[in-house]
C-alpha cells in the first residue's frame, strides 16, 4: 500500500528545502500534456507543472494512435497508473512522449524530440517504470535530482 501523503510530505520538504526547487516554465513550440483528470491532450501552459513519464513503450504500436486530443482505450498500464498516481501526489498533467508529442507530424516531432532534454528539466518529478523480468513485479520509480525513491504499486 502507497502512502500518498507521506511522499506527498516528502515532496513538500524537498521543494522547501532543497536547492532542487526551481521555476518549471519551458518554453517548446506544441509542447503538450495530458490532464490526469479530463484525460484530455492539451497545450502545456507557460508555467504548468507537471510531471513526466520515462518508459518502454513496448510493441503495441495501435496504442500509440489516437484521435486528436483524446487518448486512446485501453492505455498501457505504466501511462494509467502514472495519470491516477500524479492526482494523488498534488499534480494536475502528466507528459507523455508517446501521446504529447504528434507522432504523425514529422515537424512537431522534431522538434519536440529535439527538445526532451528541456522537457524532463521542466518537469516537477519524472516517474519510470522498471520491470523485474524474474519476479514480473511492477514498480513507479520516482527520479529526483541526486536521490532514488522506489514505490511499488500493488
Amino acid at each position: 500500500m502507497v502512502d500518498y501523503d507521506l511522499i506527498k510530505f516528502w515532496l513538500g520538504v524537498c521543494y522547501g528545502n532543497h536547492a532542487c526547487r526551481r521555476l518549471h516554465s519551458i518554453s517548446v513550440p506544441g509542447f503538450k500534456v495530458i490532464d490526469c483528470a479530463s484525460r484530455k491532450i492539451l497545450p502545456g501552459a507557460s508555467g504548468c507543472r507537471y510531471v513526466a513519464l520515462s518508459y518502454v513503450w513496448g510493441t503495441d504500436s495501435a496504442a500509440g494512435q489516437c484521435p486528436e486530443g483524446s487518448l486512446p482505450s485501453p492505455l498501457p498500464r505504466v501511462i494509467e497508473d502514472s495519470l491516477t498516481v500524479a492526482p494523488k501526489l498534488g499534480f494536475h498533467y502528466v507528459w507523455v512522449d508517446r501521446y504529447c508529442i504528434d507522432q504523425e507530424n514529422k515537424e512537431e516531432k522534431h522538434t519536440q524530440i529535439s527538445n526532451m532534454d528541456v522537457i524532463y528539466k521542466g518537469a516537477v518529478r519524472i516517474f519510470s517504470e522498471l520491470f523485474t523480468l524474474n519476479s514480473m513485479s511492477r514498480e513507479l520509480r520516482e527520479i529526483g535530482h541526486s536521490q532514488h525513491s522506489y514505490h511499488r504499486l500493488e
